[in-house]
């Protein structure tokens, strides 16, 4: 099967106490264990990165907490999808 994720998906994953955190989990490591093909886009792994560093949480993850996070939980295992500039400008017409 294959899962495209968003960015709402992969920040509760990464976060144990997150409210939707139960939910995430199982949808990462479906990856993680060869079981579903796993995609991403470029924009989200910035997103995830800044709303990671940003949660209201105490310790705060610092920025490079986040980028392991994300190297070691998301871009080792999933496809990274990156639009072209005319792509998103084609996709912006169609909106």
């Amino acid at each position: 099967m294959k899962e495209f994720l968003d960015t709402n998906v992969l920040v509760a994953a990464c976060v144990a106490d997150h409210e939707h955190h139960a939910r995430a989990l199982p949808l990462v490591q479906a990856v993680h264990e060869g079981k579903s093909e796993g995609f991403i886009s470029a924009h989200s792994l910035l997103e995830t990165h800044a709303t990671l560093t940003r949660l209201p949480r105490v310790p705060r993850i610092s920025p490079l907490q986040a980028a392991a996070l994300i190297a070691d939980n998301i871009v080792k295992h999933f496809s990274v999808v990156a639009l072209t500039g005319k792509e998103y400008s084609d996709l912006c017409v169609k909106l």
